[in-house]
């Protein structure tokens, strides 16, 4: 597949305040103070969120007069901050709480036991919404008094409405009619709370704001300029790490969005992956360290379980892309428990470079007659080299599918796969796939000082959906020798006289394809190996000039 690097500016030869200047009039920055700091004005008055009055009134007397509260978290990581939100902050205040979440990554109480429900008076959901009355109804016939939704995913006037009718569901969200629509689960959670303790004059809230942060980061909502309460709660957060968790994970490191994205939120996938939610929620709920020791361990374990089982299909799908290799794209399938399609997705996507479908069999048994009623696939799909590939996938009209661009869940009657696969190779038999990537600047790699390092970090602390992380290009990069790091698993390239790394984490290549000069694109870090300290590029993307080529 051809690559192409699109880069925006050129600023090589540029001093390092020429550089920052560019950048930040490239993304609309008029006050770098504002963006890099922002302030408790950025928080959109409590007042604007529909229904926090009534949800507050709620809570806090079901608290007064010791009502049973029932945490429903959402299985993924803004589900897991925001739930954990909710049950420290209703502990502090001496509710009788208790919690409970979905296997794998089940969204909503719509398969939930309505044992559950009995002897709880207050249900309070966070993070995920019915586009149906039922599931609410069975939880409300077995006993609920109220539910609260905290919540930011998009719901139906039609549903606000038969809520209301009701009088006894309560949805917050910041999809509703919110100056910031783009708040996480979490950030909803954590303003409800908020709001209660302004009520109060309490400020328990204020050690919670890193969860908020983890959730808003984890579920990449916007953090981009038009995104100042996003922004603050980040940044109150990042600098206010209380939570013991979070603290294990992170350990040394700067938290930040990136310790968010690859160190806190893989932990919480890795539970949804190998159906063990309940301790990645008992760890956020935690307090002492040595049981916080054994469940991060315990999740890590989860973690490496999962890669050794993608490691251990990959023969067998290697032998299912032999036939396909002339396909546009391909399908990969695979029998297993555990969730772990779309990684193994990933992996597939990153050494056939077309896109890819990852799918299991899903076999529906009338409980009374034993008789097969349906035959499904469902899975993931990842894809590269077009804008958007969900589009072709839509066009069919045969599968269904949620998700981003090119990155999405499908599911499908078995009936219909073969005619899908046949849709899908016609509608691509004239596209050619290139593989685009925007890059913000480009530099000479005499240019990569500590100053510029530092810099790009501070704009990079907070960064994600609206505001991705500065992208770098060097190219003719010569002088390098190369080597590997944790047993061969990670490339490196040493140059500047062994003062500078290029890194490539997780690298499937071989080494032996660099025998020229070379270009580079990543982000910039610094740090330590050991006792010595590099300045690093971290590649997201290489290219090889073969010196046989030239």
């Amino acid at each position: 597949m051809q690559k192409k690097w699109n880069i925006k500016y050129d600023c090589r030869g540029l001093e390092t305040g020429e550089i920052i200047d560019i950048i930040l009039a490239d993304r609309g920055v008029e006050d770098i103070t504002a963006l890099l700091y922002p302030t408790d004005e950025c928080l959109v008055p409590f007042e604007e969120m529909k229904n926090i009055g009534r949800a507050s009134k709620i809570i806090l007397d079901g608290i007064e007069n010791n009502k049973k509260f029932l945490i429903y978290y959402d299985t993924d990581q803004d589900g897991v901050a925001s739930g954990t939100i909710a049950y420290r902050w209703l502990r502090k205040n001496g509710a009788n709480v208790s919690w409970t979440i979905n296997k794998g990554k089940e969204h909503g109480i719509a398969k939930a036991n309505s044992n559950i429900f009995e002897d709880v008076d207050i249900l309070w959901i966070v993070d995920s919404i019915e586009t149906q009355m039922y599931p609410y109804e069975n939880a409300l016939n077995a006993g609920v008094e109220n539910i609260v939704i905290s919540d930011h995913h998009l719901c139906s006037r039609s549903m606000q409405k038969q809520m209301e009718r009701t009088g006894r569901i309560t949805l917050v969200s910041s999809a509703v009619d919110y100056p910031n629509p783009d708040a996480a689960g979490a950030v909803v959670t954590w303003k409800l709370c908020a709001y209660m303790d302004w009520l109060n004059l309490e400020d328990y809230s204020d050690d919670l704001i890193d969860l908020a942060a983890v959730g808003c980061i984890a579920d990449m909502t916007s953090v981009s300029v038009e995104s100042l309460e996003n922004r603050y709660i980040c940044h109150i957060g990042f600098n206010n790490q209380v939570n013991p968790a979070i603290k294990k994970i992170n350990g040394s490191y700067d938290f930040n969005s990136q310790a968010v994205a690859f160190g806190i939120a893989t932990l919480t996938n890795a539970a949804n992956r190998t159906n063990e939610n309940e301790k990645a929620v008992e760890l956020f709920l935690e307090d002492d360290s040595k049981r916080i020791n054994t469940l991060v361990n315990e999740l890590k374990n989860c973690k490496e379980y999962q890669n050794f089982e993608i490691a251990d299909i990959m023969p067998m799908l290697e032998e299912q892309a032999k036939s396909q290799m002339d396909k546009k794209c391909m399908f990969f399938f695979v029998e297993t428990e555990n969730e772990v399609a779309g990684l193994t997705a990933n992996k597939l996507l990153e050494k056939y470079s077309r896109p890819v479908f990852v799918l299991k069999n899903r076999i529906t048994v009338n409980e009374k007659t034993g008789e097969v009623e349906k035959m499904e696939y469902t899975g993931s799909c990842r894809a590269i080299g077009v804008k958007n590939f969900k589009e072709y996938v839509d066009k069919t009209s045969l599968v269904g599918c949620a998700g981003h661009e090119l990155a999405f869940g499908v599911w499908m009657d078995a009936t219909v796969l073969e005619d899908f696969q046949n849709a899908l190779e016609d509608a691509l038999k004239d596209v050619q796939f290139v593989q685009e990537t925007t890059v913000d600047i480009q530099i000479d790699q005499e240019q990569i000082t500590d100053d510029l390092i530092r810099q790009l970090k501070m704009l990079n602390r907070i960064s994600g959906q609206g505001w991705p992380q500065i992208s770098v290009m060097v190219s003719g990069i010569t002088d390098y020798e190369v080597g590997q790091m944790s047993g061969g698993r990670h490339l490196k390239l040493i140059a500047d006289e062994g003062k500078l790394l290029y890194i490539k984490w997780n690298f499937n290549g071989s080494s032996e394809q660099f025998n020229g000069p070379v270009s580079v694109i990543g982000t910039l870090d610094k740090g330590y190996f050991g006792r010595n300290y590099y300045r690093q590029l971290i590649m997201s993307d290489f290219k090889v000039d073969n010196l046989e080529d030239l």
